[in-house]
Parts: structure tokens; sequence; C-alpha cells
């Protein structure tokens, strides 16, 4: 998948563009296919290394981010199968963007879109 990440604290000249592998959701977890993120501007403060709400600063390198909006391509075990191929939006909470190494969002975490589809393109 195509990422920014951050390798160290700073300026917004230490954000890269990468290919790094995709994530694979754990048990009753899902993978949303990102068509849409946002970025807060609490990222922009945690970008420079400020600690914010959460209990710690973010582990680098990281990816700034926690609101996606999408559609679930992936599903752990026990993650509901109605889910697949749904419309989705979700905020991450403190969790970094989709690592390898992160947790996925839990079904409970997302919002299904009353339009619902298995098809990539929006509905009208």
């Amino acid at each position: 998948m195509h990422a920014i990440r951050l390798h160290a604290f700073g300026p917004a000249e230490n954000l890269t563009h990468e290919e790094v592998d995709d994530p694979q959701p754990g048990p009753g977890q899902i993978r949303i296919a990102v068509r849409a993120a946002g970025v807060h501007l609490l990222d922009t403060a945690l970008r420079e290394g400020a600690q914010g709400p959460a209990p710690a600063p973010a582990t680098l390198p990281t990816i700034p981010g926690r609101e996606v909006a999408g559609i679930v391509d992936a599903l752990g075990d026990g993650a509901p199968e109605d889910l697949l191929g749904a419309r989705v939006v979700a905020h991450l909470g403190f969790a970094p963007a989709a690592t390898p190494n992160s947790p996925s969002p839990t079904p409970a975490a997302c919002t299904a879109s009353p339009h619902a589809s298995t098809s990539p393109e929006p509905s009208p």
C-alpha cells in the first residue's frame, strides 16, 4: 500500500511517501481499503513529537491520520462476514494509522454506510 510515513519528529518535510506491506487483520478485526483519509490538526502536534492526549508519544515510524473511509476488503477470524465489501467510516482513536504492526479496526470501531455496497463505486 502507499503511505505517508514519519520516521523522525519535526516539520512536514520529515513526511515521506513510501510503499509498505499491506496490514493483515487479526482475530475479530477488519481491514479497510481506504478511499479517503483525514489528518486532524492534532496530527500536526503529534508529528512534531508532542504527546497529545495519548498515553505515550507515537512510536516511529508511524503513519499520521486516524480518520478513514473505504471498503472492508479483508476480515480477521471471527469478524462478521457481512462486513466484507461494506462501505465504512472509522475513527481509529489513538492507534496509529495502518502499519503492518498496528491493530486493525474492530467492527465496533466502524460505521457502515446506509448505502453499503460491494462495489467500490459510490452509491448515488
